[in-house]
């Protein structure tokens, strides 16, 4: 009988983000390539505690089910927000098979957790408890005595410690201690683990970087982006005067004209209603087919930067300190192109944006890490 896994991350169906949901597909794929029938758990689970308050679920409802012209203005832009993120997020209904684990109160369902023979936790920043749960991300829904196999993979912390206050601390040690392996994204996230749980972890790749460059194109050629090819990509996340600064450097050195990935945001809901296709964010399909596509790229976004590295495109990553630094100097230092990073503001010299990146050394290093990844994962998926 097939093996069946439920993977804990970011739910695909709700968390508008480009490389969150990607990294859930990946994974999923990489999964099912190995042998295993992977679901994603599409719980939507609070930062912290373990029951989402009523009043929060009332009104994320009432946002969704009620039309703009009957909401309060307040209400407007969660409204506005569900609207843009639609094209994005309908790809998790066609392409990423889901579960949801959880129920209203936060509690595990007793017959969906009964379908499953592992549990992995893993990509993203699943152990950051700025974004996520860190105790439900170690299957605190799981009795001690439970014999399934439990464990991480290229689990994040997002920065270069563990967030987390003296209580909670000594509890996620403990659970921490149930898993059968423990698999870190980021360098730093050995030290972390150490340090904070006492334990030896490993580092492997983000599951995006498990898939090689044609099966995303398999994905991009169902809806090409409107980006013309060979532009110069511009997808920022914080549009800051600083990385304004470097992408209009970039655009001035290069000599090529800017195509931002970012539409802007609408004043209010009549602005939208008056030109939605403005304002539409792209769909992940005509997102990877602008990073295919591109000529270069300027991001400060750790996904932007993967997918740059993942099409052989060259590209400035900006570094993105609210977001987690360490995620980008990681990576980058995995694939040796640490002088492909900059801070916001930074002068750009010519070199950054003329010099020939060695993209066979590139693509051979990402081999190698596939390959130990893989090795990972099927030990896991194997152990008694």
């Amino acid at each position: 009988m097939t093996q069946r896994v439920l993977i804990r991350t970011f739910s695909p169906t709700t968390n508008a983000n480009y490389g969150g949901i990607l990294q859930s597909w990946a994974l999923q794929l990489t999964l099912a390539d190995l042998g295993v029938n992977a679901l994603v758990d599409s719980t939507v689970s609070p930062r912290f505690g373990r029951r989402a308050p009523l009043r929060t679920r009332i009104r994320a409802a009432v946002i969704r089910l009620l039309p703009a012209a009957v909401l309060p203005a307040r209400l407007h832009a969660e409204k506005l927000r569900t609207r843009i993120n639609a094209p994005l997020l309908s790809f998790a209904g066609r392409r990423i098979p889901t579960r949801a684990l959880l129920d209203a109160n936060l509690q595990p369902r007793p017959s969906v957790l009964a379908e499953f023979d592992a549990f992995v936790v893993g990509s993203d920043q699943v152990w950051r408890p700025k974004f996520m749960n860190v105790s439900a991300n170690l299957f605190d829904f799981l009795p001690d005595a439970d014999p399934r196999r439990r464990f991480s993979y290229a689990a994040s912390f997002g920065t270069d410690g563990l967030e987390l206050g003296p209580d909670e601390l000594a509890a996620t040690r403990r659970l921490a201690q149930r898993l059968d392996g423990i698999s870190v994204r980021e360098k730093s996230g050995i030290d972390v683990v150490r340090d904070n749980w006492g334990l030896v972890a490993e580092q492997h790749v983000d599951p995006t970087l498990l898939v090689d460059r044609e099966a995303y194109r398999g994905l991009a050629s169902y809806q090409p982006s409107s980006v013309q090819p060979g532009s110069l990509i511009d997808y920022v996340l914080d549009d800051t005067d600083g990385s304004r600064s470097v992408v209009n450097q970039a655009s001035k050195l290069l000599g090529m004209s800017v195509r931002s990935l970012m539409p802007t945001s609408p004043s209010t809901w009549g602005a939208f209603r008056a030109d939605p296709q403005r304002y539409l964010k792209p769909s992940i399909e005509q997102w990877l087919h602008a990073f295919d596509t591109a000529g270069f790229v300027v991001t400060d976004s750790y996904h932007g930067t993967v997918f740059s590295i993942i099409n052989n495109v060259p590209f400035i990553a900006i570094v993105n300190h609210f977001r987690g630094a360490a995620r980008f100097l990681s990576l980058l230092d995995l694939v040796d192109l640490r002088e492909r990073i900059v801070e916001p503001g930074a002068t750009l010299p010519q070199s950054l944006v003329t010099d020939t990146i060695d993209w066979d050394a590139v693509n051979a290093r990402l081999h190698i890490e596939r390959t130990r990844s893989r090795d990972y994962l099927t030990r896991m998926l194997t152990r008694p």
